[in-house]
């Protein structure tokens, strides 16, 4: 047995309305035929039939005007199937309507012939949805290599972290916090000739290679440095990717001044 807490809907007839449903003797409004009823029929509230052209778009009153009590909730108005199914007519979507006003639907012929709605005829069904609340915060940067540096993003909205009902971002924070040891620290910026040609990765997997290649004797500079087996590096044309540590070598320290890291390279390649 469901517990939840009914939503509260305000409803009121129109004139119109309740002068045709009297006429025709059809009981209008959002009337419950079982207590967990969440969508109800809506119906054209006119004095005689009409008829829609193809490819015609036409308003067409409900004579419903709704107030929802939760501000969580909207109203939404679908077209009914069977409607669309023996006259080709439905209605279009778009915004038609403010609480508290008259819901006026239009309702557009898919067919190729002239179509004809009778008063009261079923058009349409309506029911309500939640609304998921939001808070939308812009942030100062973006960055270029797509990992989510959550302490940015927190800038603005520490409260998250701060709430005990935020575990998940706590632990995602702490797992951004890589600690490396000195000796790998001292490589970052450091320069690197690359020892076999070969693709950089967009990340340190093997299998995801991007089409940017590394020659042979050309020199990278190593930017970061995350797991002991890859290194991230920007190439002399500023292009940058992960590559293994063992297609990388250290520029020898012997290298003269007047030797440049041009010429070393020269040298190995002959």
């Amino acid at each position: 047995m469901r517990t939840s807490k009914p939503l509260k809907v305000l409803y009121k007839l129109t004139e119109e309305c309740l002068a045709l449903s009297n006429k025709l003797n059809i009981p209008l409004g959002l009337e419950s035929k079982e207590f967990f009823d969440y969508s109800y029929y809506i119906r054209a509230i006119i004095d005689s039939p009409i008829t829609i052209n193809p490819k015609e778009l036409t308003s067409i009153n409900t004579g419903l005007h709704i107030i929802i009590t939760d501000p969580c909730y909207e109203v939404i108005v679908n077209s009914h199937i069977n409607l669309l199914k023996s006259k080709g007519l439905a209605i279009f979507p778009c915004s038609y309507y403010n609480y508290g006003n008259e819901i006026v639907v239009l309702l557009y012929n898919y067919s190729d012939k002239i179509q004809s709605i009778n008063p009261c005829e079923k058009i349409g069904l309506l029911s309500f949805r939640e609304v998921i609340m939001v808070e939308a915060n812009n942030i100062d940067t973006v960055y270029k290599d797509s990992e989510y540096i959550l302490n940015t993003l927190i800038k603005k909205s520490d409260y998250l972290c701060k709430s005990k009902d935020h575990n998940w971002v706590q632990k995602e924070k702490i797992s951004t916090k890589i600690i490396i040891s000195p000796e790998l620290q001292s490589e970052i910026n450091s320069t690197r000739v690359v020892k076999n040609s070969c693709y950089l990765c967009i990340g340190e997997d093997e299998g995801l290679k991007s089409s940017i290649v590394v020659k042979k004797g050309s020199t990278v500079t190593i930017k970061k440095i995350k797991k002991k087996e890859w290194r991230k590096v920007i190439t002399n044309e500023g292009q940058t990717g992960w590559i293994l540590v063992t297609n990388l070598e250290t520029i020898d320290p012997k290298i003269s001044q007047g030797e440049t890291i041009k010429s070393l390279i020269e040298k190995r390649l002959k």
